[in-house]
């Protein structure tokens, strides 16, 4: 039943394939040959990926690349084109790709591929999610290998390594989402370790994109609690101590009011990419800091507001705000008529993430609206109370 399933699965992708138009060659040159970009997120090869594209990862080089191609309510795969000297010819789907695999991520080295594979566990048919490798020989890729324990029992959404093996997981066992580390020691992994708060106090941590040398992790996170929160990218710094830096999100030349998610930094530093609302977007990566700690962290962090969560909402919600500078901060809420109804703060703030909760059980059923005051500028977002 199994090979049935593949087979079907694998003629359906070419039958798409065939059907669609041309996607043709890309010119010669790193990166499909594309221009390169500034130091503001821009569309990376526009018109030129697979439909549906989520994700992408490049060799060391920029010569060699992998995505997953989605095929709405059917299956997903993983296409990979590569530089021929002259040119880069269409995507394709990539010859180790079987029934349903997604989140490609190639290794600094460029010599193995790790990716997420759905396989039943037998005898059940239901298809699940398991970390599956695999080595480049040549200008070849070996089949498929599942990892085994301790990372097997997981529930693995996406992987990134560093060059020493140590594998950087985002895991979402029981439905909780956070980053982890599985070491790599004498030849083995080991059981994820889940990283600290510095990180996964964030809402709901994914998709970690680790440096090579580990002194830094990037990754993507909610807005709020909510699983269909808008989702931003953040970074973190590893101390001396090998302990972690607070996260902080990205300024909003990259975090806008859409989904940025899926970070990959090209092996040289140079180039950013990620998926903003399953767009791939790529920069120049030169001005954003990525070493060293201290006051540089919150350069180029501009006056942000969020939403409050939850929203509607009853009793206690909380509201989250960035400041750029430390500084007098007011935060008031006003109903319909714009007559304030409660002071949520009115101190002053240190610079970076900042928070208020407060209870509205006491507030009439109707719509909001908060208003941030600073010496960078007013910011306001609309808060529902329901009964």
């Amino acid at each position: 039943m199994k090979t049935y399933r593949i087979s079907i699965g694998i003629l359906l992708a070419n039958l798409l394939i065939i059907c669609q138009p041309a996607i043709g060659q890309f010119p010669a040159g790193s990166y499909l040959g594309q221009p390169l970009p500034g130091h503001f997120p821009e569309q990376f090869a526009p018109g030129l990926l697979p439909d549906y594209t989520s994700g992408i990862t490049f060799s060391p080089d920029g010569l060699e690349c992998f995505s997953t191609r989605w095929y709405p309510n059917v299956w997903s795969f993983l296409m990979t084109t590569k530089e021929q000297g002259g040119g880069w010819p269409a995507f394709d789907t990539a010859s180790l790709t079987v029934d349903m695999d997604e989140s490609p991520y190639l290794t600094p080295d460029g010599n193995r591929l790790y990716y997420i594979r759905f396989t039943p566990i037998p005898p059940s048919t239901y298809y699940v999610r398991h970390l599956t490798y695999s080595d480049r020989i040549g200008s070849s890729w070996t089949s498929g290998v599942t990892m085994g324990s301790p990372l097997f029992e997981h529930y693995i959404i996406s992987v990134s390594s560093a060059s020493n093996g140590n594998l950087y997981l985002g895991i979402a066992d029981n439905n909780d989402p956070a980053i982890y580390v599985s070491k790599f020691v004498n030849g083995n992994y080991q059981e994820p370790e889940k990283l600290s708060d510095s990180i996964n106090a964030c809402n709901r941590p994914l998709r970690p994109h680790i440096s090579p040398d580990e002194s830094f992790v990037l990754f993507d996170a909610g807005e709020t609690p909510d699983p269909f929160s808008q989702r931003d990218l953040y970074i973190s710094y590893r101390k001396q101590d090998a302990t972690w830096t607070k996260a902080v999100p990205f300024s909003n030349t990259v975090n806008t009011g859409a989904n940025e998610t899926t970070p990959f930094l090209s092996r040289d530093g140079r180039y950013l990419f990620f998926q903003r609302d399953a767009i791939t977007m790529w920069m120049d990566s030169t001005n954003i800091p990525m070493t060293g700690l201290g006051n540089d962290l919150f350069v180029g962090m501009t006056l942000q507001l969020n939403q409050n969560f939850p929203n509607p909402c009853r009793g206690t919600t909380t509201i989250g705000y960035y400041l750029e500078h430390a500084g007098q901060v007011s935060l008031c809420l006003y109903n319909a008529l714009q007559e304030e109804v409660a002071v949520l703060a009115n101190e002053k703030r240190f610079a970076g993430r900042n928070e208020v909760s407060f209870n509205t059980g006491d507030l009439p059923a109707g719509v909001y609206v908060y208003v941030l005051r600073t010496q960078d500028g007013v910011l306001t977002r609309k808060l529902i109370c329901t009964k």
